[in-house]
This record gives structure tokens, C-alpha cells and sequence, in this order.
């Protein structure tokens, strides 16, 4: 991968626009430096390039904040080669409507393929992962491949193991391989506790013995048995006891029905006159429909032949309105015939004058907007006039305005250097305090510690271990004591049984001269007393070791506070030393006590001096800006003048073109107000319309009420015919149902109806009377049938009661027998489920087992709380695949070198000097130069390991060389030569004078003055 070019906008220092052609710069030599005052911006053309590829730098944690400052809008742009192919990568970033106070918008970023100068279809978001596709390098290996810091592999060749470790973690990322340990430790560990919470488990599951079960199980077979005979008892004692007491029940209920029987029986024969007078009625209802249709027909023949009558009047007086109605209608349609040709020619007449009217309001309106016109443009001309005045009289004050700013830079010009330099002195400021707090804070601890540390060294620690001394020896004792007594309490029994005379069985003697002694045995009161003191021991050396270690803490304390407080103490001094230089650049005597208000003093001048910089620029803007007014005012002017005389002319041709159409009108139509003659002749029109159509209506009405009237007539005469025919029928039939029914006569038909309301009230007193009957007599049969069918199958010959008292007596067995078949059935239940459960549980642990044997092997192996073991075996393997790396450039560099690893110390590193008979010596005997080539050959090595095989020709070295002698310089630029002359493209980051004049092509970043800088190549 080889950087070509970059471009940028506003980053940090750089502000405006930057372009580097790399490509350009090393046509001939292919070693270039980038130097510059320190501040001045040499790393942020490393800032640019990994934010135009990754849109993240490696110094700041948010891209944003690479926008200079007073800036709306930055952006990275960088050109790389990879295998051949060259690609465009950027990154821009923008605020709110381009100020520099908005806020920051979503960056951007963009890939080009140059060679088509297509993008590619690619979100902001994954440009990164495509660049780093297309390069082989994510992020971290670029940063480590292409951007060396030479400071950090002279930290690794002097650091020492503990040290190298972590630095070498922080180069090559070994973290990983620490966590891998840690992670494998705490999985071994996990599965431990969970193998070891399993076997608790599977203790604590309870079984019974088989014997019990089979037992357990007989018995649960016989009470169930015996349960289903009980069961069955007691259900056919049930059943007898429901038999007796339904049979009671019919019986009572055949009682009641026997009773209403009887009462339903004597409401009937009572009311008997009133089943007669419903019969007559009902046979009435049956002729009713037939008389009211004679009785209705009667009438209606009456009433039609009354309105046939008025119908004939009718129409003779329709006859006569018509003829009257036709006459006057034919006179009235001659008059409006005339009218309307009379209408027709007038409104022809109207339509050709409106037409010129409208002609002559248009040119009206165009007139009116041409004298409007006129006289706004004679208000501008006027207006202009005013404003050129106004802007001859603010010419002049910007001009005396600029006069007093330029005067007042010329004379506070030393106050330019405060726009570079205040940030710096702000932050010196910061630091002093920050750091003269710390140093009170830790000078406080100092004393603290220095007097615990004194109370604890007074403290009498001999005088505790001879205490502790008498107490082991005191317990020695109360042991000897306590074994004694034991001994003697064991024998008690023995000895009290001794006789005079007669051998001991043990011993053998026949003399006993403690066989009546009485001895002071008391084996617990020994006993509290050692338990008492061994307490008292253990505590006692508790407190010893607690004061060991405080005594050990403390010194140790005191020592790291007393190195702290002096390297405090140095740093207070060395930055009051560069505070006063500083302060001294501005003829101010520095005072630590009063470093805010001179401070403030500086501030008030910077803002000053930039108040007046940029009132300055304001005003020159507004100058420029009055320039360009006056200069398009008089063209304003100019123009104006032009268009107030051809409004002019407009308005003389329009005055002329009114007159004309107004004559024209008047020959027309000689009519002041066009609308009120067009009303006018409308009204005459539509009056004579309304007339004639209000006459045709007429007729028509009359002409219309006559031809119903006829048809009414004709119908009406027809249906009083067959009205007639009807009625003779109808007569006929009602005489025969009259006879068929009973009834002499109309009148005895008469006195048997009854009205609607009447007859349903007396067929519900009939009906309600009869259903009783018929119910109680129904009822009556039933129960004694029921009665009769329940006797026939008797269940039991036992009273109720006998029953009764069986079947509680039954129940209780039943609930006995019940409650040990559920307790016995739960307790196998119960048995079961933990057979089922210890099974699962034994092959989920073997199962556990079989898995945790490999996290044992790879416990053995890497495994480690706090990640060292594997981490230092990974880093061993890493730091020899980079001593090889680096040995391949050492070959090129310096021949004389060999890196190796010290067997003895893992993570040491030793130089073979050839020169000396390949001399195994440490890496602190080399020199300067000597020492750059060998961290030089490392970062290349790291180079290589990082980029995966990824061929890098672009390297960037920042700093590293201040520390150089002349002649390690020589040694270190030879080295740098022969690097690029093996074709790769080495860029040196340094502000090392002699390292510029010793490398013609430079890329130079000047500073402004002003907190920016500029980019100079120098060849």
C-alpha cells in the first residue's frame, strides 16, 4: 500500500485548503521530511490521512473536533495505491447552514475507483471496512505498519521484562491471549462449582428402599379394592334411601291432586250458564263478517250515487271556463311574438356597445398602471439621489475608522504573539495549579504516613512476642496437666476396687498406698482452661502479624510518597521556570500568587488586539462593500431615467386610443348606462314571457280537470251497477246463514253477538275454568300411576332412619380408605419423580464430567486468574516472530547486529555483535545511532507483523531523533537511506535542525502567527 497524495480543508492547524503530491515530491528520492516549530501541525498530515481511510485518528477520540476553529465546514482527502490499482478515500464533515457556531452534522465519507473516477455504492459507514478490504489493514495495523513512533521502540529496547510485557501487549495486541486465559480459568472454575453443586443436589434427593415400595404398593392394591367394594355399599344404600323417600313424596302429592280434582269439578257445574252464553256467540261471530259486508255496501251505493250528481255539475261549468281560456290565450301568443323579434335586435345592439366598453376599461387600467409606473419610478429616482448621498458620507467614516484601527495594530504589534501563545500559558497555568495541589495533597500524605509509621516503629512488638512465648509455654503445660488427669480418671474405678493384700491386675503389686487417697481430678476445668489460652494465643499472634504488616505497608508507603513528592517537587519548579519565560515575552515579572489577574491582563490585550484585527477586516469589507453600492446606484439611476420617458410616451398613446372608443360606442348604441337598459328590456321580455306561459298554464289545467272529471264519472257509474248486484247476492246468502245458525230472524242474530272485547272475556273465564278441570284431572291420574309403579319395585324392607344411620357409618370407611389410598399413592408418586430425577441427574453429571476433563487439560495448560500464563507464552512466540522480522532489516541496516531472546528471561531481549566474535551483550550497551537502527529494524519488523503479508511503501516516522547525537544522526540517515533505497517511500517527522539540513526534500509546515499554519515544499 503506498500513500500518493492528500488533500484538505481546515484541519486543526491547517486551515484552508492543503495539497501534498507524494508522487510529485519523490520522483528522484523517495526520503522526505516533514519539519516545522513544535505546535506548528507536522501530525496532523497523519491525522489527515488515517481520518480520510478510517474516518478516526489515533490522537483524538472524536473526529469532529480535527475542524479548525472558526470553521463551518472540513474535510480529508487522501489517493492510495494498492497492488496497482489507486483508489480516493474521504472524510468531510460539516455544521449547521456552513457557521461556525452550528452544530456538527453526520461526517461523510466517499470511495473513489480512479480508474473509471466512478464511486462506489457504499454507505459512510462502510467505506472503513471497504478500505481496509482492499488494503488488508484494519485500523490498528495500519497505525502500527505505516505510522511508527520511533519513541516507543526505544522505550522497548531499554524497558525491562515487566515493562517489555506491556508494551509489547500495547504494540502487537496481545491483550487477547490474556483474556483467553482468563476466560478458559473462570470457565474450569464455573464448571467446578456447577459439578460440585450437582452432587450436592443428587444428595439431597431422597428414595425409599425397594422393599418398602413393594410393600407400599400391596397395601395401596387392597385399600383400593377394598375402596370400590365400600363404593358400591354405599350406593345401594343411597339408592334404598332415595326409594322410601320419593315414595313418600308421591303419596303426599297424590293427596293434593285429589283435593283440586274435587274443587276444579264444583267451579264448572257452577258456572255452566256461561259455557251456553259463549256457544250462542260463537256460532253469531261466524255470520258477523257477512252482515257488516251487506250493511257496508248499502252505504257505499248511497254515497256514489250523491257524487255522481255533483260530477255532472261539474262538467257543464268545465265546458264554458275552456272555450273562455282558449280565446284569450290565442290573442295573448300574437303580442308576444312582436316582442321578442323587438328583443332580439336590442340585445345585438347591447352586445356590440359592451364589447367596446370592455375595450375601453382595459385601455382605462393600462393607463392607470402606466401613471402608477411613472410615479414610482420618479419616487425612485428621488430615493437613489438620497442614497448616493448617504453612501459619499459613510465612505468617509470607514475610511477614518480603518485610519484608527491600523494605528492601533501598528502600535500593540508585540500583542500578535498572544494569539499563539495564550492557549499555551492557559494551560501552563492549569497544569502549575493542578500540579501544586496534587503536590500540597501528597506532602499531606507524606506526613501522615511518616507519623503511623513512627506510632507503629514506638510501638512495643517485642513485648507482644514474649507475651506470645509464655502463652505457648503455659498451654504446654495445661496439656501435660490435662493427659494426667485423663489418665488418672480412666483408672478411678480400678483403683477404688484394690484390696489390701491382694495383686493390682495391673501391676501386679500387692502393696496400694493411693488405694484410699482421694485425688483433685477435675478433667474439664483443664480443658476450658487450654481452650481458653489457645484462644487467647491465636489472638495474640493475630494482632503480631496484623502489626508486621501494617509496619511493612507504611515503610513501603513512606518510600513511594517520599520518590513522588520530590519528583512533584521538581516539576513545580520546572514549570515556574517556563511560566516566567514566558510572562517575560510580554515584560511581565511573573507572580505565582497572582498568576489569574496577569493572566486575565494577557487576555484583555489578545482580545483586544483580535477586536481590533477583525473590526479592521469588517470595515475594509464594508468599504469595499460601500464601493460596490455606489458604483450600481448610478447604474440604477441611469436606468431609471430611461423608464420614466417611455412610461411617458405609454401614457399619451393609451389617453388617445380612450377617446377613440368611446365615439364608437355612442354610434351604437346611444346609452349612458348599458347594465340598466340590459335590465330594461330583460324585464319588458320577461313580463311578456310570464304572461303568455301563466295563460297556456291555465288552459292546460282547465283542459285537464275536465278530462278527469269525464273518466271519474264514467267509473263511478259503473261500480254503483255491480255495487247493486252485490247486494241482492249478499241479501240471498245471510238469509240462509240466519237459518243454518238458529236464528229467526235479524234480530235474534242481533241479540246473540257479542262484541270482540266481551266475547274474549268470557271465553277466557271458559277456558281458564276448563283447563283447570282437565289439569287436575290429569295430575289426579298421574300421581296414582306413579304411585302404584313405585310400589311394585321396592329396594329395601329397613325403616329410613336404619338407612340412614348405615350409610354414615359406610361413608366414614369410605373417606378413611380414600385418604390412605391418596397418601399412599402421592408417597410412590413422590418415590418416582426422584427415581426419575436421580437417573437425569447421574447422566447430566457424567455427561459434566466428560466436558469438564478438557477444561481441566486447558486449565493445565493456559488457564490463569489473572491471564499471565498464556499471555506470556503468546508474547514469547510474538516477540521472536518479530526479533526475526526485525533481524531480516537489521541484515540491510547494520550487518554488524543480531536481535535473540534471553533463554533465562522469557521476554528479555540481547544484540550478538558480530564485530566482536558474535558477543552476546545487553541491549543497554548500544549507543544512540546504534540504538535508533535497532528500534528502527523493530518498528519495521512490527510493520511487516501487522500488515499480514500486505506490502507497505509508504512509512511515516514521527520523532524520535532529539535525542541523537551528530554522529548517531550520520548512522541513523544512512540507515534511512538505505531504507528507501529498497523502494519504499520514508516521510521523517522531526524538528530537528540538523536532521533538516542533511534531507534536501522537505515538506515544511510554517505557522501564521495566529494559531494556523501554511505548507511549504522545499526541495
Amino acid at each position: 500500500m503506498k500513500i500518493i497524495a492528500l488533500k484538505a480543508l481546515n484541519i486543526n492547524s491547517l486551515k484552508g485548503k492543503t495539497e501534498i503530491d507524494f508522487k510529485e515530491l519523490i520522483k528522484e528520492n523517495a526520503l522526505f521530511a516533514i519539519t516545522g516549530p513544535t505546535g506548528s501541525g507536522k501530525s496532523t498530515i497523519l491525522d489527515i490521512i488515517s481520518c480520510a481511510l478510517y474516518g478516526r485518528t489515533p490522537r483524538l477520540k472524536n473526529p469532529n473536533d480535527l475542524m479548525s476553529r472558526h470553521s463551518g465546514e472540513c474535510y480529508c482527502e487522501v489517493e492510495f495505491e494498492v497492488k496497482g490499482k489507486s483508489y480516493r478515500s474521504s472524510w468531510s464533515q460539516k455544521r449547521a447552514r456552513n457557521k461556525y457556531d452550528g452544530k456538527f452534522q453526520q461526517a461523510k465519507m466517499e470511495l473513489i475507483d480512479l480508474t473509471n473516477e466512478k464511486p462506489l455504492p457504499l454507505k459512510s459507514r462502510e467505506v472503513p471496512k471497504k478500505v481496509e478490504e482492499i488494503s488488508g489493514l484494519d485500523f490498528g495495523r495500519f497505525t502500527q505498519s505505516m505510522m511508527l513512533a520511533q519513541g516507543g521502540f526505544d522505550a522497548f529496547l531499554r524497558a525491562d521484562e515487566k515493562e517489555r510485557s506491556a508494551l509489547l501487549e500495547k504494540m502487537t495486541g496481545t491483550q487477547i491471549y490474556a483474556n483467553i486465559s482468563i476466560a478458559v480459568f473462570e470457565k474450569h472454575r464455573d464448571l467446578a462449582q456447577e459439578l460440585q453443586s450437582d452432587a450436592k443436589v443428587l444428595e439431597s434427593i431422597e428414595l425409599l428402599d425397594e422393599e418398602v415400595v413393594t410393600q407400599k404398593r400391596q397395601e395401596l392394591e387392597h385399600e383400593r379394592d377394598e375402596k370400590q367394594k365400600t363404593d358400591a355399599k354405599l350406593k345401594k344404600i343411597s339408592l334404598s334411601i332415595n326409594w322410601i323417600k320419593e315414595l313418600t313424596a308421591l303419596k303426599e302429592e297424590q293427596k293434593r291432586d285429589e283435593a283440586a280434582y274435587a274443587a276444579a269439578l264444583l267451579e264448572k257445574e257452577k258456572n255452566k250458564s256461561s259455557f251456553e252464553r259463549l256457544e250462542l256467540a260463537n256460532k253469531a261471530l261466524h255470520v258477523a263478517p257477512t252482515f257488516e259486508k251487506h250493511k257496508q255496501l248499502k252505504e257505499n251505493i248511497k254515497s256514489d250515487t250523491i257524487t255522481l250528481t255533483k260530477l255532472n255539475a261539474e262538467l257543464e261549468e268545465l265546458a264554458k271556463v275552456t272555450d273562455e281560456k282558449t280565446k284569450e290565450y290565442e290573442s295573448r301568443k300574437k303580442e308576444f311574438d312582436n316582442e321578442s323579434a323587438a328583443f332580439t335586435l336590442e340585445s345585438q345592439k347591447l352586445k356590440d356597445a359592451r364589447a367596446l366598453q370592455t375595450q375601453q376599461r382595459q385601455t382605462f387600467e393600462l393607463l392607470k398602471k402606466s401613471k402608477i409606473s411613472l410615479a414610482d419610478k420618479n419616487k425612485s429616482e428621488t430615493a437613489i439621489k438620497e442614497r448616493q448621498k448617504q453612501l459619499l458620507k459613510k465612505d468617509e467614516h470607514l475610511k477614518s475608522e480603518i485610519q484608527k484601527r491600523e494605528a492601533y495594530l501598528q502600535k500593540s504589534k508585540k500583542d500578535e504573539k498572544l494569539l499563539s501563545s495564550l492557549d499555551l500559558i492557559g494551560q501552563l497555568i492549569k497544569e502549575y495549579k493542578e500540579h501544586t495541589q496534587e503536590f500540597a495533597k501528597e506532602k499531606k500524605e507524606l506526613e501522615k504516613a511518616e507519623e503511623q509509621l513512627k506510632t507503629l516503629e514506638l510501638s512495643d512488638g517485642a513485648a507482644l512476642e514474649e507475651h506470645i512465648n509464655v502463652l505457648k509455654s503455659h498451654i504446654q503445660t495445661l496439656r501435660d496437666k490435662k493427659e494426667k488427669e485423663q489418665l488418672l480418671q480412666k483408672y478411678e474405678a480400678d483403683r477404688k476396687r484394690l484390696l489390701k493384700g491382694e495383686a493390682c491386675p495391673l501391676c501386679g503389686s500387692k502393696e496400694h498406698p493411693f488405694a484410699d487417697v482421694n485425688l483433685d481430678v477435675d478433667v474439664d476445668k483443664t480443658h476450658s482452661l487450654l481452650v481458653a489460652q489457645t484462644q487467647e494465643l491465636e489472638k495474640k499472634e493475630q494482632e503480631l502479624h496484623s502489626y508486621r504488616l501494617h509496619l511493612q505497608r507504611y515503610t513501603t508507603l513512606v518510600e513511594q510518597l517520599r520518590l513522588r513528592v520530590g519528583a512533584k517537587e521538581l516539576k513545580t519548579a520546572n514549570l515556574t521556570q517556563e511560566l516566567q519565560e514566558h510572562f517575560m515575552r510580554f515584560g511581565i515579572e511573573v507572580d505565582l500568587l497572582r498568576l489569574e489577574s496577569q493572566f486575565s491582563s494577557l487576555e484583555e490585550k489578545k482580545r483586544l488586539y483580535v477586536a481590533n484585527v477583525e473590526a479592521l477586516r469588517a470595515f475594509e469589507v464594508q468599504k469595499n462593500s460601500c464601493a460596490v453600492d455606489k458604483k450600481e446606484s448610478e447604474t440604477q439611476l441611469r436606468s431609471i431615467v430611461k423608464e420614466i420617458e417611455t412610461f411617458s410616451q405609454n401614457s399619451d398613446a393609451l389617453e388617445a386610443e380612450l377617446k377613440e372608443l368611446e365615439a364608437k360606442r355612442i354610434q351604437i348604441l346611444n346609452v349612458a348606462d348599458l347594465e340598466a337598459y340590459e335590465k330594461e328590456i330583460n324585464a319588458r321580455y320577461k313580463a311578456s314571457a310570464t304572461k303568455e306561459r301563466a295563460l297556456q298554464t291555465q288552459l292546460n289545467a282547465v283542459k285537464i280537470k275536465k278530462d278527469e272529471r269525464s273518466l271519474q264519472k264514467e267509473q263511478l257509474a259503473l261500480k254503483v251497477q255491480e255495487n247493486e248486484k252485490k247486494l241482492l247476492f249478499l241479501g240471498e246468502e245471510l238469509e240462509k246463514m240466519y237459518e243454518k245458525s238458529g236464528f229467526c230472524d235479524e234480530k235474534a242474530f242481533l241479540n246473540a253477538a257479542l262484541s270482540a272485547h266481551q266475547r274474549e272475556a268470557l271465553a277466557d273465564i271458559c277456558k281458564n275454568i276448563e283447563d283447570a278441570f282437565v289439569k287436575a284431572q290429569t295430575l289426579k291420574t298421574q300421581t296414582t300411576q306413579k304411585v302404584q309403579a313405585h310400589q311394585e319395585n321396592p329396594l329395601s324392607d329397613k325403616t329410613l332412619q336404619e338407612l340412614e344411620i348405615l350409610e354414615s357409618l359406610t361413608e366414614q370407611k369410605a373417606e378413611t380408605l380414600a385418604q390412605n389410598i391418596g397418601s399412599q399413592t402421592k408417597e410412590l408418586e413422590l418415590h418416582e419423580q426422584n427415581s426419575k430425577k436421580y437417573r437425569e441427574k447421574i447422566a447430566t453429571l457424567q455427561k459434566k464430567k466428560e466436558k469438564f476433563k478438557v477444561w481441566v487439560k486447558l486449565n493445565e495448560l493456559v488457564g490463569s486468574a489473572n491471564g499471565a500464563k498464556f499471555k506470556t507464552f503468546a508474547q514469547g512466540i510474538t516477540l521472536d516472530q518479530l526479533i526475526n522480522l526485525a533481524n531480516q532489516h537489521l541484515e540491510h541496516l547494520s550487518p554488524r547486529y543480531l536481535l535473540s531472546r534471553n533463554q533465562d528471561k522469557q521476554l528479555d531481549l540481547e544484540v550478538i555483535d558480530s564485530f566482536q566474535g558474535d558477543v552476546i551483550r545487553p541491549v543497554s550497551t548500544l549507543s544512540g545511532g546504534e540504538s535508533f537502527i535497532v528500534s528502527l529494524a523493530l518498528a519495521l519488523g512490527l510493520s511487516e507483523l501487522a500488515s499480514q503479508k500486505i506490502a507497505i511503501d509508504s512509512l511515516f516516522l514521527d520523532e524520535g531523533f532529539g535525542s541523537l547525537d551528530g554522529e548517531s544522526l550520520e548512522t541513523a540517515l544512512n540507515a534511512l537511506n538505505l531504507l528507501q533505497s529498497r523502494g519504499k517511500m520514508v516521510g521523517v517527522i522531526s524538528h530537528v535542525e540538523a536532521l533538516k539540513e542533511r534531507i534536501p526534500l522537505q515538506i515544511e509546515i510554517l505557522p501564521n502567527g495566529d494559531g494556523t499554519s501554511v505548507v511549504n515544499k522545499k526541495i
